[in-house]
């Protein structure tokens, strides 16, 4: 077991502090098991993940998917059986984590994650009652896409955590590269994007990338399968745009966020075509190989694209 390391202190910096928890979801007739991992200057969920198993492959996703994003110095989390694992600790070993764990039965030693989970709960999970798995996931990646990018924090001068993170960084430098008058891969993404040339996007990743839509559930490995994706988003709104409205980066990981718009053309997800304007806010994790993009994951809220497609 380690210590709680974080009795008495701030967290007064991004990544300076993360939490990881796992709450219940409840469904009609069954539950599901929610993981998060919150950075707690910020509130931001940096990763989180979704299963109706608890096998210690669920929980690791989580933890792989927010190193792959940034390393906090401290790491805390209670002493449930998966996070005493050995698999676990080697993880957070590896990335030079400092390892904290709350005291037996001390609810209030995580108490941000806790307050995550109050909110989620009480403002979306109780309200939906999930009749599916699918239902839930596609929520759920709604709600925790606004709770980052929309939702405003009284304790953070009624900012979003994605705005307090990503400002923290840019302007006091954690986790930042040094800036240059070069366009960042980031830049360059986004802009092979809006080209609405395939190829463009393409010529950005290695040979063996991982596209990951997390608001579908899609995972596209290798290129094709990411052509055949980004294809059918150019047959839904030919004239699709990205724009990014901050950035970082960590070593060989980024993170964006951006908004993406356009105009519906095409059926989608059994809306047809109406012609109308949608516009919706993101986020993406990036891992870099050799100066291309190895591995993308998008987090937004298809809630809200479906709403204004109505």
């Amino acid at each position: 077991m380690y210590p709680y390391l974080l009795r008495g202190i701030t967290s007064s910096y991004p990544n300076h502090m993360w939490g990881i928890d796992i709450t219940y979801i409840r469904l009609r007739s069954s539950w599901m098991d929610l993981e998060a991992v919150l950075d707690w200057f910020s509130r931001y969920i940096v990763s989180w993940e979704l299963d109706d198993t608890l096998h210690l492959s669920f929980v690791l996703t989580a933890v792989k998917r927010a190193l792959a994003q940034a390393r906090p110095v401290i790491w805390n989390s209670d002493q449930g059986s998966h996070f005493t694992r050995p698999q676990y600790r080697e993880w957070l070993l590896a990335a030079d984590v400092q390892i904290s764990m709350d005291g037996k039965g001390r609810v209030l030693d995580n108490v941000f994650v806790e307050r995550l989970w109050r909110s989620v709960k009480y403002e979306e999970v109780y309200p939906k009652e999930y009749a599916s798995p699918w239902e839930a996931r596609r929520s759920l990646t709604g709600y925790l896409a606004f709770y980052n990018h929309e939702r405003p924090h009284q304790a953070l001068a009624y900012r979003t955590p994605g705005e307090v993170y990503a400002q923290a960084i840019r302007e006091d430098g954690y986790g930042t590269m040094a800036h240059t008058s070069e366009p960042s891969v980031i830049d360059q993404w986004a802009t092979a994007w809006s080209s609405h040339d395939m190829d463009h996007v393409l010529a950005l990743f290695t040979d063996d990338c991982i596209y990951e839509d997390v608001a579908s559930g899609l995972v596209n490995p290798g290129k094709e399968e990411l052509r055949a994706f980004g294809q059918g988003f150019y047959d839904f709104s030919p004239d699709l745009r990205i724009e990014v409205t901050a950035q970082s980066f960590s070593g060989l990981v980024a993170h964006a966020e951006w908004v993406f718009s356009g105009t519906q053309q095409a059926e989608f997800m059994g809306r047809p075509a109406t012609g109308k304007r949608w516009s919706v806010r993101g986020a993406s994790g990036f891992e870099m190989l050799d100066g291309k993009i190895q591995r993308c994951s998008d987090y937004w809220d298809v809630t809200t694209l479906l709403n204004q497609l109505d």
